[in-house]
């Protein structure tokens, strides 16, 4: 009689990749299993799955917080704008409008000024030798500042990050400056597009206010 081939562990390893319900009907057999490294000592196969489990349960409520938070931020937003608009188009003239504008603004936690305007040469002027030519394409700046750009463009040193931003109205054209004494507060480029948004209706009613 021949001798039996021995198993190999692959071919016992590949046999259950192609029968993952082999320990359903042999449940006293997984009783009987040890799951130990014998290097490290990591916890048993079912702890690793539960663990695994628990990671991907984690990982899910997270992203499900994630999109309720931004779903609640997304409606604050849009209240807030729809709030701004209706008070620009309930004003007498541009004056009244921007000073409608820079009351919302600095209603929103985290701003510490705003000034909206009709851009003029004399702004033109300051924003060209504090930011050179960096909102000649995208007439939106946003970013941290220095004391001495900051006393330059707000007035006020203290204010460490801003938005500086200019419509691109065919008549008149409007500035929006917002800044927070928080020096994070304006980083990156998240909240342009709702800026420009804002920014170009403001343009477009005041120039409509003014005929």
């Amino acid at each position: 009689m021949g001798s039996k081939k021995e198993i190999t562990a692959a071919e016992v390893e590949l046999y259950l990749l192609d029968n993952l319900d082999f320990f359903k009907s042999r449940e006293s057999l997984v009783s009987e299993l040890e799951f130990k490294d014998s290097v490290s000592g990591a916890s048993s196969l079912l702890e690793r799955q539960v663990q695994k489990l628990r990671t991907e349960q984690s990982s899910l409520s997270n992203l499900l917080n994630k999109f309720l938070s931004n779903a609640s931020e997304n409606e604050a937003l849009f209240n807030n704008t729809k709030d701004l608009l209706l008070r620009a188009l309930a004003s007498n003239d541009s004056k009244e409008m921007f000073v409608e504008s820079e009351s919302y603004f600095l209603n929103i936690e985290g701003i510490d000024f705003c000034s909206c305007k009709f851009f003029d040469a004399e702004d033109k002027s300051i924003i060209e030798n504090a930011l050179g030519d960096a909102l000649q394409k995208e007439r939106i700046y946003i970013g941290s500042f220095s004391f001495e750009k900051a006393e330059q463009i707000f007035g006020h040193k203290e204010l460490r990050s801003g938005v500086i931003a200019i419509s691109k109205a065919p008549k008149k054209s409007v500035l929006i400056k917002l800044a927070s004494k928080d020096g994070s507060r304006y980083i990156g480029d998240e909240g342009t597009t709702l800026i420009e948004y804002v920014l170009e209706i403001l343009a477009a009613i005041a120039n409509k206010l003014d005929g």
